[in-house]
Parts: C-alpha cells; structure tokens; sequence
C-alpha cells in the first residue's frame, strides 16, 4: 500500500504472484539456514568439529528429500511457500523448477565449503567401537592402535560413560598416537563461543574504575570453570594486626 502511495517502480513484484512465491520460499529456507547457524553458536563451550559436522552433515541430507518431495509437488517443507500457493491457487510448476535449482546450488555450496569435514575422517573419533577399519584411510600404526583400543572391552564400557573430548585424553598413555590425532581434531574452534565470552567478560572488566592495561589475570579468573574456595584462602592468610 505504501509503494503504491507512492507510485514506486517496485509495486508491480508485490502483485506478482510468482516473485511472491519465490519469497515465501525465501523466507522458509533462510530460516532454516538460521536455525542451523543458531545450533552451531549455541552449543557452548563443550561444542567441538564433531557436533558442528554433524549437524552440518544433517542439513545436507535433508536437501535431497526435500527436492525429491518438491517433484512430487509436496511442499510441506516449507510452510510459508505451501500456505502461499494454497492461499492463491497457485500452480506450482512455473516455481517447482526455480527452487530445485536453487536446492542443488546450495548443496553443491555446503558440499564445497565444508569439503574439509568428511564424515569418514572423523567416525573413528566419534565412536571407535563402531568404526569400518577396513575401509579406513589411517595409518598403519593408527590402525594397530584402533584395534587394541576397540578390543579392550574396559574401554569400550567406559567411552559410553564418557563425553568424547575426555575418553581419548584418557587413552593418551595407552594409545598416544591415536590420542594426539583425536585431540589435534578436537580442540579446533567449532564456533566464536569462546571468544564471544572472553570479550564479554572483558567489557565488565575494564570500566573507567578499573581500567588496568594488563587485564591477563583477571580476565584467567573471569572465564576459568574453577571456582576458588575463599574461605580456605582466607584461613592460610595472615590477618593484618595493628601497629
């Protein structure tokens, strides 16, 4: 109404069904690309490359299904662009083909920009015990250690226990080669969580009332995990006595 009012050039798109359709489809798959980009910020400080190639890995299998179901003129998977075109009896044909397109561009996109994380090279971090050995491109003396790890069942009962980053640091002293390579992989940065903290805590730190140039210790206390017992460092202190 307000571009009409106006008599802009851009009022006849908002009359055109068809660049109408393309938008809802727009807005249903940019949020789904934004659900996504929330997962991986969110995951906090124990997200690693595993989980983020997961759920990286989980969306890209979800666009095949998606263009399979779009032939078939099912367009549930996006609920903006389906309520669109049955609100206005729109044929999907003219648009079924624009958005295929645009389905195989992203997943060549996805397959492109995150050609680094093949799942193979990071199943044998992520479950060991369920590994294809055989089909493996370690190496040999990786491979001599997996054995042994995925033989022992002690071990096995205990990576069920344990979160991942903390069942291979277990295994550095039988199994350091493997060890070294599993950690090498996992203490890459997933996402900016960390650095999104530290910066946070350093604007509560230096204020115009505390405004040290080497704020290193406070900013170690501020976003270490270990809290300090006070009254115990206040037991081994001595008290100031008058003079």
């Amino acid at each position: 109404m307000f571009l009409s009012k106006k008599k802009h050039r851009l009022t006849s798109y908002h009359i055109n069904e068809a660049w109408l359709g393309k938008q809802s489809y727009l807005v249903d798959i940019f949020e789904k690309l934004n659900d996504l980009n929330l997962s991986l910020r969110t995951q906090g400080e124990n997200s690693t490359i595993i989980t983020s190639a997961s759920k990286i890995q989980a969306f890209k299998n979800k666009l095949s299904p998606w263009q399979t179901e779009l032939n078939k003129n099912n367009t549930d998977m996006c609920p903006c662009f389906n309520d669109f075109i049955k609100e206005n009896n729109i044929d999907i044909f003219t648009l079924k083909n624009i958005i295929s397109n645009h389905i195989e561009k992203l997943k060549e996109n996805f397959s492109r920009r995150f050609e680094d994380f093949l799942e193979n090279d990071l199943d044998w971090i992520r479950d060991p015990f369920s590994y294809d050995i055989c089909s493996s491109t370690l190496q040999i003396s990786e491979k001599e250690q997996l054995i042994d790890l995925i033989s022992d069942y002690t071990l096995r009962n205990q990576f069920k226990t344990q979160p991942c980053q903390k069942f291979w640091l277990s295994v550095e002293k039988q199994h350091p080669v493997l060890c070294k390579n599993a950690i090498r992989l996992l203490i890459q940065f997933a996402s900016t969580y960390l650095c999104e903290t530290g910066f946070s805590k350093l604007v509560s730190i230096k204020t115009k009332y505390r405004s040290r140039l080497n704020p290193e210790d406070d900013m170690r206390i501020a976003i270490s995990n270990i809290h300090p017992n006070i009254d115990e460092i206040i037991r081994n202190l001595q008290p100031h006595t008058s003079h």
